[in-house]
């Protein structure tokens, strides 16, 4: 009788251990899907505010802060177009461009992306005609391609890169680049952070390029280059 006993008070205690194991999955279980539920919440919410910020518009205040980033210690001599640009820090600060101390380009304007932007201007008058930013990461390259065919003679062409110029980068396409003064474009790689300012008919190399590397080992950011600069003075073509 004591040894039934005993068994059954053993086999009980195992139920109950049993119990609570099953309770306990459920309760991780349940704990589980309410964490991935307020996870999923809190991108989602995040997602809107970025994109109200995004559908922000570009005020005068927001114009006149930004245009400090356009001042130049030396002015250009008459019939020559003063550029400033600027990429890179990371994929935190994108590009700017300032044309005749005016800001062209920049994130708080929302004319610029990941990848490549480019800015074509009247090689003649240095009004601005178009631009266009594609990403080279993610999206085919024929969008790019499209928008390099059948560039004006004279043109200028100011191109920024931003967090990853080169992935989806054909050999046609750096071909594109390097009929209009680009030297570096061959070796353009992941991650490197390159400026370039060319133009359609040019005879041999501009003068107007810069290229950081992505290197493990000179990298100031973790996995990104620093940040790139580039300034000058393009004759505008007389005649």
């Amino acid at each position: 009788m004591k040894r039934w006993q005993a068994k059954k008070y053993t086999q009980a205690a195992k139920d109950r251990h049993g119990d609570e194991e099953v309770a306990s999955k459920e309760v991780h279980a349940v704990r589980t899907i309410i964490l991935i539920l307020a996870s999923t919440f809190f991108i989602l919410a995040l997602l809107i505010i970025l994109n109200q910020i995004n559908e922000v518009p570009y005020t005068s205040e927001q114009k006149e802060q930004d245009s400090l980033y356009c001042d130049r210690k030396e002015p250009c001599p008459p019939q020559h177009l003063s550029f400033l640009m600027r990429s890179g820090a990371a994929n935190v600060v994108g590009p700017r461009l300032c044309l005749e101390g005016n800001l062209i380009l920049s994130h708080s304007m929302q004319n610029v992306g990941e990848g490549l932007t480019i800015l074509f201007v009247n090689g003649k008058t240095g009004k601005v005609l178009r631009s266009d930013h594609f990403n080279m990461y993610s999206e085919d390259v024929t969008k790019l391609m499209e928008f390099m065919k059948d560039i004006p003679p004279s043109t200028l062409v100011f191109v920024l890169s931003f967090d990853d110029p080169a992935t989806k980068l054909t050999d046609k396409a750096r071909e594109i680049f390097q009929e209009l003064g680009s030297t570096a474009i061959k070796t353009i790689g992941f991650r490197d952070v390159w400026l370039f300012v060319g133009a359609n008919g040019i005879k041999g190399p501009s003068p107007f390029e810069v290229v950081v590397k992505n290197d493990r080992d000179t990298n100031k950011y973790d996995g990104w280059p620093e940040m790139a600069k580039l300034e000058g003075c393009v004759p505008l073509k007389q005649g």
